[in-house]
């Protein structure tokens, strides 16, 4: 029985404070940022089907309403305005259906903060997308992320980001 709890006891607290560490704010917060990127990652070679369904994926990322601040493309209309959840999806799946592709690496994190059930996420992304000959973005992103904590768990609410010009 001793050598039982010799080996039961560390474990259960290794486990604990795994999962200590694991449900910490800010480490969820950076786990759906990395979530949503790679839910807007669409691959060369991807069909149109599937293409079409990428809104789908980013949907569960997205708060209601959702502010983006971004440099203008061509169009002025896409930067600098609010969008509804439903609008920002379908939006997403028609830019991605248009697509070659949409590349978008891992973030590197400059700081997380959160006060309550608001989170302030500062990073950086290597991020391109082609549309077939013509990259409407192609470069370091610098992110100013806000997230929200509602039923649904920590949810996008802001995106502002720049280029670096890197």
């Amino acid at each position: 029985m001793k050598r039982l709890l010799m080996i039961v006891v560390p474990v259960v607290v290794l486990l604990g404070g795994f999962l200590i560490w694991w449900s910490q704010p800010a480490k969820v917060v950076a786990r759906r940022v990395s979530g949503l990127l790679q839910a807007a990652s669409v691959e060369e070679g991807t069909s149109s089907l599937v293409k079409g369904t990428r809104g789908n994926a980013v949907e569960k990322y997205l708060s209601d309403k959702v502010t983006l601040d971004g440099p203008a493309a061509d169009e002025e209309e896409y930067t600098h305005r609010d969008y509804t959840r439903s609008d920002l999806v379908t939006n997403f799946s028609m830019l991605a259906s248009a697509a070659k592709s949409i590349t978008i690496k891992e973030p590197v994190f400059e700081s997380i903060e959160i006060d309550g059930d608001t989170a302030t996420v500062h990073a950086e992304v290597e991020a391109a997308v082609d549309l077939g000959g013509k990259q409407i973005l192609n470069g370091t992103q610098k992110m100013i992320l806000t997230w929200v904590k509602n039923p649904d768990g920590w949810q996008l609410s802001k995106a502002a980001w720049t280029e670096t010009g890197h």
